[in-house]
């Protein structure tokens, strides 16, 4: 139960965070960009603030019908006193404020190559930080199986190390109404989730297959049909050529609103690779493509 109230606070979080980020999508600032990392762990203070800050539990406490007990002043099983101001600055350090100096950190070694740095303060300052969260990591697994195999009363090393234990808000509320339903949306939602990432990628790459091997096709039909007959008239290779493939006399011929020709397929496959694709002859936008009638010059 402890761990599903875990996964359902996870799970707000993230529609939190979703519901945040979307806010300011509609801007396109790039403050919002560089102060991404600062608003999802403002969140995160939120979140915090108004749930284990105000002695409230969280949502996923809430459902599971559970509340956190400091353990240290509980004289008997049936005491329900809540946390101490301390017990909650150490819980706020540890998982928000040391998190967010990680992952701050980790982020400005990167855009500012710290690696290529030898012997300087900020290398030593970052691989302590990696060290610290590989053990951190590595102990909190061990917690983890302690907690689920051997009874444990701490879920994560955090909880045990200020003596923050999650009991029942009820000692005697019944449990077999508590909505799991909603943990089965959630998962059958996570797996379209992911099924949907690895499927996008794989269509793209069939859409940009066929096209290809349409485009291929094409030029063999055109390729053979203009050997076996010559045109009636003496056409300028110069107007007809293909602006992509070079193609003379272009395959199914449409031209921008430049006038230089292309073939359907060059031209279409272009757009879809780029919306905002130019024209190879002379860098205008392929806009207003238009049928491009064989025997017309440019200036009709």
């Amino acid at each position: 139960i402890q761990l599903d109230a875990q996964h359902l606070d996870t799970t707000f979080f993230d529609i939190l965070h979703e519901q945040l980020k979307s806010v300011f999508e509609h801007y396109q600032s790039p403050l919002a960009t560089a102060w991404s990392l600062e608003l999802e762990y403002c969140l995160h203070a939120a979140v915090f603030w108004f749930t284990l800050g105000t002695d409230a539990a969280s949502p996923g406490l809430r459902l599971m019908g559970l509340q956190f007990r400091d353990e240290r002043s509980a004289k008997t099983s049936r005491g329900m006193l809540p946390l101490s101001l301390a017990q909650k600055i150490l819980f706020f350090l540890v998982t928000v404020l040391l998190p967010y100096g990680q992952r701050r950190i980790e982020a400005t070694a990167i855009e500012n190559n710290w690696s290529a740095e030898q012997d300087s303060w900020r290398v030593k300052l970052h691989n302590v930080l990696k060290r610290y969260a590989h053990v951190y990591k590595v102990i909190s697994a061990f917690q983890l199986v302690h907690f689920m195999l051997f009874g444990s009363k701490y879920r994560s090393i955090v909880e045990l190390l200020i003596r923050a234990r999650l009991v029942p808000a009820r000692r005697h509320a019944a449990r077999a109404g508590m909505p799991f339903d909603f943990l089965n949306q959630q998962l059958v939602f996570s797996g379209l989730t992911e099924f949907t990432r690895w499927l996008v990628p794989v269509l793209s790459q069939a859409q940009a297959g066929v096209i290809s091997l349409g485009q291929s096709l094409l030029h063999q039909i055109q390729f053979s049909s203009s050997a076996a007959e010559k045109p009636e008239q003496d056409l300028d290779s110069s107007l007809n050529e293909c602006s992509v493939c070079n193609a003379s006399p272009s395959v199914m011929g449409f031209a921008g609103k430049c006038g230089h020709v292309g073939c359907y397929v060059c031209l279409k496959a272009a757009l879809v690779d780029d919306p905002y694709a130019k024209c190879n002859r002379c860098g205008l936008a392929l806009t207003a493509l238009r049928r491009h009638e064989p025997w017309a010059s440019l200036e009709e």
